[in-house]
């Protein structure tokens, strides 16, 4: 699950009001800013590596990290 996809699976649900309450959440979590979060959704800019398994954290295992850091974690291995 890419973390669009997680963030509006997030507010469908109900969990969120909002998007940017999701981009805040995770901003939070990982402390770094919540433009960051966005350009990251959004596929703008690359999760860092420092990120990557925080990230996955951040959303309960939801948004893995073969999906947002293939190039350091082949899906291969976590199968």
């Amino acid at each position: 699950m890419t973390l669009i996809e997680y963030a509006r699976k997030e507010k469908a649900i109900g969990n969120y009001t909002f998007l940017k309450d999701v981009w805040e959440m995770i901003s939070k979590d990982l402390g770094v800013s919540i433009p960051l979060v966005k350009l990251w959704a959004h596929e703008v800019r690359r999760v860092a590596d420092v990120h990557v398994i925080n990230l996955e954290k951040a959303t309960n295992g939801e948004v893995k990290r073969y999906h947002t850091r293939p190039d350091i974690y082949p899906p291969q291995e976590f199968h």
